[in-house]
């Protein structure tokens, strides 16, 4: 019978070890970034993150152009410490804040262009106020990255009846990335 209890507890044992160790290489792989320091936060630092611009795109009004680079844009790099071994899943966020004109997001007139280095890799029209993910999936290794984020509003979706509403409204966002070990 002392056999057995001592079985038991050698297995009872070595899966109470499983189980921490699992949870301290959950929390040690899973990050998110804090985009007032412009830093990725957490406990092994293995991702950086920065925000070359800070993280805000506008707190006013949109210009009008007939591509991206008319637009304003704000940059964000990131890559995987050099003394880290894992590889990284990312993620980047837009948050258009409570600020922004009704008009502009009803009659989605405010578009995004994301770029990674020189290469467009995601765009798209600003349909709500709030937080969207408008880049995810995306490797995170030790070559970094830097991504520019375009905000703008087409001249081709400006005519004699809503430019002054346009014209009148205001465009308040900031972006930010997050970034989990894989």
């Amino acid at each position: 019978m002392k056999e057995k209890t001592r079985v038991v507890g050698a297995v009872l044992g070595v899966l109470a070890l499983i189980i921490v160790v699992s949870g301290i290489t959950y929390a040690a792989f899973s990050w998110a970034s804090d985009p007032n320091r412009g830093v990725i936060s957490g406990n092994t630092q293995c991702f950086d993150i920065t925000y070359t611009k800070g993280t805000d795109i506008l707190g006013g009004s949109l210009d009008f152009g007939s591509t991206y680079t008319d637009g304003l844009s704000t940059t964000v790099k990131v890559k995987l410490d050099d003394a880290c071994t894992i590889n990284g899943i990312g993620t980047l966020y837009l948050d258009t804040k409570e600020e922004t004109s009704d008009y502009l997001i009803t009659n989605k007139l405010v578009r995004y262009q994301v770029l990674d280095g020189t290469t467009e890799v995601a765009n798209g029209i600003i349909e709500s106020k709030g937080k969207n993910i408008i880049y995810d999936n995306f490797d995170v290794t030790n070559t970094e990255k830097e991504f520019t984020v375009y905000i703008w509003i087409s001249i081709e979706d400006v005519t004699d009846d809503n430019i002054s509403s346009i014209s009148s409204s205001t465009y308040s966002g900031t972006i930010s990335m997050s970034a989990e070990g894989r």
